[in-house]
């Protein structure tokens, strides 16, 4: 059965995505001023309507949540109180072949993408979602076609791209992929959230390398 999703949350979310991608930090990069852009459009439309989900699983790693984001700065506090009101009205996804990274970690992982090719809202050359997980997780190396950039939001985490350093990013620092660069994460001894925009040849899923 379809899941009635609450309008004013997911306006709510949007709006605290486009405040945040104007900022002047991220109105520098074009991805995040076409994304902005594109979210105005969507909050001004008060006639547009939203289908109800299908709300298949809910995943057991957004019980990670509250403690994911309860470090998030100013910059990313509402963001992180949006998604708060949304998580149990969303479809949940993991990403088809992660299942070689074993049970752990697909109990402890979960994605929701809210924009892109057949998607809540349809976008066919840009995504949007986030993503969580648990702590002490490794998602190992992979790639995709197309090019990324996310947010973290609350929580620090490590990142690096492949032959790379690990570096720590924390919350609201912005981390660029181009496409097919091969890049890895991990979580710290608390759960990761980040926020995500693809933009390109979003269609593919991320592939483990």
């Amino acid at each position: 059965m379809p899941c009635s999703l609450p309008r004013q949350y997911l306006i709510q979310f949007l709006q605290s995505v486009k405040d945040f991608y104007r900022q002047p930090e991220n109105s520098r990069i074009e991805m995040f001023v076409e994304m902005a852009d594109f979210l105005e459009q969507l909050i001004a439309d008060s006639n547009r309507t939203y289908p109800g989900l299908e709300n298949k699983s809910l995943l057991p790693a957004i019980h990670h949540l509250p403690v994911a984001v309860e470090d998030a700065g100013a910059q990313t506090k509402a963001i992180a109180a949006s998604i708060n009101l949304l998580a149990p009205f969303l479809n949940w996804k993991q990403t088809a072949g992660y299942e070689i990274l074993g049970e752990h970690y697909l109990h402890n992982y979960g994605y929701c993408t809210l924009i892109g090719p057949g998607l809540l809202i349809e976008h066919q050359s840009m995504k949007l979602g986030f993503g969580i997980w648990g702590p002490g997780l490794h998602y190992p190396l992979h790639h995709h076609a197309a090019e990324e950039c996310y947010h973290i939001l609350g929580n620090a985490m490590q990142f690096r791209r492949e032959n790379e350093q690990w570096q720590t990013y924390s919350d609201a620092q912005a981390i660029y992929n181009a496409p097919w660069q091969i890049h890895e994460l991990k979580s710290t001894d608390k759960p990761m959230f980040l926020l995500y925009t693809w933009r390109g040849d979003v269609a593919p899923d991320a592939v483990l390398i």
